[in-house]
């Protein structure tokens, strides 16, 4: 990271990895550094915003078919470049306002420009500041600083209100709590103060302040400090009945200041085909074709582009190559998984540097339970940041990401054609389900009696939060058990922790698998033992141990006789009712690993004798 606008020799305030500014740091976000609390800057400022066609060479620069089709962009650009040459993500110091370390002083002050050796200080006695950790936020995302002179100028039990000239502000606790309440500003020039309890609440109206000061501090401005634009506030959604939104105080290291939505999607043996290759190659001049107006059909006559290719494939394959890759048929990540699992299914495919996929023949004691087990010795992830919201998570499989009231964008510019990604390296196994089998199953009414109050707080809970409610059934309650029973087991067994593995579950009306795969950007990734499960006698023994264990569980008979229905009966909140037979001594995992952060688990759908799909798989 850097300082905007820094001269050559400005402190650095710290460094973080690329896969952090797409999930926890991207743009709008705050990080606490060791010397100073800093907002990264949106992509109008990156060094990336500032490149030609030419320079892109120094740049790890990313394509993807599906992710650029939803994200409507040209391609994706890794935070880091492969020769690290260039300048870091720029960022700002934010919040402004610290306090002196020196506990004899404590003046609270705003501070301006780029630090001194990394470092703001006092401007009465020249010691270190701490940064002030309370900020305004409002309902749409927007950041502002904590309006601290109005605040402690604001009307007490007994003092007049009243902003005086020349405002001193000092930030002083006393010893008998660490609460906020225990907390207060007071200004040295005139004596006023006010305690800082309520100051994470909606800031009130305070009516000894004169009109024209309430309208500054406590009415949200539409401030965007990671942006060079303020926005409208309240924006026009259509929803929206008042003409002013209010701000509340929140502390800078809150969680739920910052969710990212990232979109991820793998690379497939579909689009590694000798045609798609060439297509890839000259990518920036088809693209510069496509802008002057050429058809498909005009551009797969270029000699220039598929010099290569035309002895062995027609001009009606191209073109065909060609559609796929400008006019893939995807709008969300649910398309995407449908996409990824029949061409991880069906593809024959050599592999290369990027994928490489084999099959595994399954035998008699197998096949009744799955039709498919492949190794994925190698897979490459794309994760791409589109935006983020605060207060409350963004719907991870929305088709409109304007559904949410607090989206908030990360570029100002309509010339930013490219979003910011990470690509990780790994390996999985890849298993399927046999397809008959799991239809009867999840058709049979106790089964359907057993998941309904599961799914049912799953879209009670969903509509609460403005989610579109995924059409989930019996199998992907199913499926997602089975991927956290089989992550658990390959704990033990593949050399990886946990943390380490994740999941992809897809599961449509007439499809279903799971890729259990581990990913990182580091060698981590792919130290192969994941793909040794996958042998044929190594899953065989991973599923007795799968469907053994599942059976056990420490907090037992609690947990074994969590019973959905139940608890729907006697009126539990949706978020209790999220899952049936389910607790973190069986089933339950880091949240890294699950996509669905623990949601939508019942391990009696493994092994139960009556509703259990795998009910005699072990004798």
């Amino acid at each position: 990271m850097s300082q905007k606008n820094k001269p050559k020799k400005s402190f650095e305030p710290g460094e973080v990895r690329s896969s952090q500014i797409i999930t926890t740091w991207g743009p709008g976000s705050i990080v606490q550094m060791e010397e100073d609390s800093v907002i990264v800057m949106g992509l109008d400022t990156w060094p990336e915003a500032f490149t030609t066609e030419e320079e892109l060479t120094k740049y790890k620069v990313i394509h993807h078919p599906f992710l650029e089709s939803i994200c409507g962009k040209e391609h994706f650009r890794m935070p880091q470049s492969e020769d690290k040459i260039r300048a870091g993500i720029p960022c700002n110091s934010f919040p402004t306002w610290g306090y002196c370390s020196f506990k004899g002083c404590r003046r609270l002050q705003r501070h301006h420009g780029i630090p001194d050796k990394g470092k703001f200080y006092c401007e009465k006695d020249g010691n270190e500041l701490i940064p002030a950790r309370l900020i305004t936020i409002c309902k749409h995302g927007h950041l502002d600083e904590f309006p601290w002179i109005e605040w402690a100028h604001s009307k007490t039990q007994d003092q007049e209100g009243g902003i005086c000239d020349e405002p001193k502000l000092k930030w002083t606790s006393n010893t008998r709590s660490t609460s906020l309440s225990a907390y207060y500003v007071s200004c040295e020039s005139c004596g006023k103060w006010r305690n800082m309890y309520g100051a994470l609440n909606t800031l009130p109206d305070l009516p000894n302040i004169e009109e024209k000061n309430i309208s500054k501090p406590f009415i949200c401005k539409g401030s965007r400090p990671w942006l060079t634009k303020p926005a409208k506030c309240p924006p026009k959604t259509g929803n929206e009945n008042s003409k002013v939104t209010r701000v509340q105080g929140i502390l800078t290291r809150t969680t739920g200041l910052y969710f990212a939505s990232v979109i991820n999607a793998l690379h497939i043996p579909k689009y590694r085909h000798k045609i798609h290759l060439a297509i890839e190659n000259k990518f920036q001049t088809i693209q510069s074709l496509r802008e002057d107006g050429d058809s498909l059909e005009q551009i797969a006559e270029r000699n220039s582009i598929f010099k290569d290719v035309m002895q062995d494939y027609t001009k009606s394959e191209i073109v065909e190559k060609l559609e796929e890759r400008f006019n893939p048929n995807v709008e969300t990540e649910l398309d995407i998984r449908t996409e990824e699992y029949r061409d991880i299914l069906g593809t024959d495919f050599e592999g290369d540097d990027l994928i490489d996929i084999s099959n595994v023949e399954l035998d008699n004691k197998l096949n009744p339970y799955f039709s498919a087990l492949k190794k994925v010795d190698r897979l490459t992830l794309v994760k791409a940041l589109r935006y983020f919201t605060r207060m409350q998570p963004p719907d991870p499989f929305s088709t409109k990401k304007t559904n949410h009231v607090n989206f908030c964008g990360i570029y100002n510019s309509n010339k930013i054609n490219w979003l910011p990604c990470v690509e990780h390296k790994g390996e999985g196994i890849f298993v399927s389900l046999n397809e008959k089998k799991l239809s009867e199953w999840e058709k049979r009414e106790d089964v359907k009696e057993r998941c309904k109050p599961i799914l049912d707080a799953y879209y009670e809970w969903s509509q609460d939060r403005e989610w579109e409610a995924r059409p989930l059934s019996p199998r992907y309650l199913l499926l997602h058990t089975l991927s956290h029973a089989l992550i658990r087991e390959l704990s033990f067994t593949s050399g990886y922790s946990e943390s380490a593995i994740a999941e992809r579950i897809y599961a449509g009306s007439d499809f279903n698998a799971i890729l259990a795969y581990t990913a990182s950007s580091s060698s981590d990734g792919s130290l192969g033992g994941l793909v040794r499960q996958g042998e044929l006698t190594n899953f065989e023994s991973l599923m007795e141990n799968v469907v053994k264990k599942s059976q056990l569980c420490s907090r037992d008979p609690l947990c074994i006789e969590d019973d959905p229905k139940l608890k729907e009966e006697r009126g539990d909140p949706a978020h209790a009712r999220f899952n049936g037979s389910a607790c973190y001594a069986c089933c339950l995992l880091p949240e890294t690993s699950c996509e669905e952060f623990n949601r939508l688990l019942d391990r009696k759908l493994l092994f139960d004798k009556k509703i259990g799909y795998f009910g005699d798989f072990v004798e």
